[in-house]
């Protein structure tokens, strides 16, 4: 390997732990398919700056992130990893809402547990539950002494329809490989048919 070669995988590596550091998210270009791990953790900080001592995701971070991802065309996916215990609100919907229109293909993960707005987070557009239900366990007030909501594990989360399956990391990456494989069908099958049309 040359010098100059070596200095561009140095400023790669350099730019990759600045990027985890700062962003908590990293691309890696040297796996079956290239996709992006963003991190939302600790209270989703919008409007106002939380005290020093509180573990935050900044929405101002996230929002450019996403809008970067979805232009790139180098990565193919995208997998958030949850474990938030929410934070503002606003912030958290506006993050919710750039997600779930994105063309990329994307699974999110809970790690942990999902409080707050946290579960807009982890489901977006993409939850099966009927309104009516998500609405009757949101407004529970006979399970948390200081607050309304309910308190359901990942089992349930299944059989209410909150959630798609239980797993751990592999199963999110395969899942989001099989997305990314559909996808790119799905787009070869497009540009037949656009090949094919009379003009």
């Amino acid at each position: 390997m040359s010098e100059q070669e070596e200095n561009v995988e140095s400023e790669k590596l350099a730019e990759d732990i600045r990027q985890i550091k700062e962003m908590g998210s990293v691309t890696l270009p040297d796996a079956k398919h290239v996709i992006h791990c963003l991190n939302i953790i600790g209270q989703v900080e919008g409007h106002y700056i939380l005290p020093a001592q509180n573990k935050t995701t900044k929405y101002e971070h996230i929002i450019p992130a996403l809008v970067a991802i979805e232009q790139d065309r180098s990565i193919e996916g995208l997998v958030i990893i949850l474990n938030t215990v929410g934070g503002d609100v606003e912030a958290g919907l506006a993050i919710a809402e750039l997600i779930a229109s994105m063309k990329t293909p994307t699974v999110s993960m809970v790690v942990g547990g999902g409080h707050s707005i946290g579960v807009p987070l982890a489901v977006c557009d993409n939850s099966a539950i009927k309104p009516e239900r998500f609405r009757e366990l949101m407004m529970s007030t006979g399970e948390l002494v200081m607050d309304v909501g309910s308190v359901i594990d990942g089992e349930q989360a299944v059989k209410e329809g909150l959630i798609d399956r239980l797993g751990g990391l592999s199963e999110a990456i395969d899942c989001l490989y099989d997305m990314i494989e559909n996808s790119s069908e799905k787009e070869k099958a497009e540009n037949v048919s656009d090949n094919n049309r009379p003009l």
